[in-house]
């Protein structure tokens, strides 16, 4: 359950059902070499997405049943991945690195060697979705930036930072959402417990004033009486 590093290359029995039980019992997996295991499609590369939140580098190199279902099931999942092969995956296109693109801001490193359907126009047109990549001169794809370290830091420190003032605001909402509720609840234990005695006060007030009044005209009348 802690293997961190798994090489089942060019095991070309493996199917999708024995990626899903690597998937439930290897979830601390930081690297996972499936080269040429040519019967992986994108269930299998899913569940590993899916439970294998650590994963940081992948190769699919040769994996020929990989396509863009796959690849797309990918950019959804392995938001860590910094590291990925897929050398001569002859049916992934250009609308999957899209989404790769967009969905993996942690990734370096792809390798595209042999993926004949992806035109090197393009990989200039994403490649500012990559923000620790370079284009790559010695192979097709991108390659780390040379200060790709000092970049990743300055990332972390940002998000941390963002995280900081998002728990700083939650907080002074709840401090409101609260300080609100404990007037509303002051305002409901008044009007149950006070307000009934301050509406019989002011009925008794209001039934004295006329007697008082009553008592006022029986004198002045019995004054009367006597001129």
């Amino acid at each position: 359950r802690n293997l961190a590093y798994l090489s089942i290359a060019d095991c070309k029995n493996m199917i999708d059902d024995d990626l899903l039980c690597i998937a439930s019992f290897c979830r601390k997996l930081v690297q996972l070499d499936l080269t040429r295991c040519v019967r992986i499609g994108t269930r299998g590369l899913e569940a590993i997405a899916n439970k294998c939140r650590s994963l940081l580098e992948l190769n699919l190199s040769y994996c020929s049943s990989v396509d863009d279902n796959a690849i797309t099931a990918m950019s959804k999942g392995y938001t860590k991945i910094q590291k990925l092969r897929v050398v001569n995956c002859q049916k992934v296109t250009e609308a999957s690195i899209q989404k790769l693109a967009k969905g993996c801001p942690s990734l370096s490193y792809l390798d595209l060697t042999g993926c004949h359907r992806i035109r090197r126009v393009f990989l200039h047109q994403v490649l500012s979705y990559f923000q620790f990549s370079d284009l790559s001169d010695s192979f097709f794809g991108l390659k780390p930036k040379a200060n790709e370290c000092a970049l990743r830091r300055g990332a972390e420190q940002s998000r941390l930072e963002n995280s900081v003032a998002v728990d700083i605001q939650r907080i002074v909402r709840g401090s409101r959402a609260r300080s609100g509720e404990v007037r509303r609840k002051k305002k409901e234990w008044i009007i149950s417990n006070h307000l009934p005695r301050v509406q019989a006060l002011i009925r008794g007030f209001v039934q004295w004033k006329k007697w008082q009044d009553i008592l006022a005209r029986e004198r002045e009348d019995h004054a009367a009486s006597k001129i």
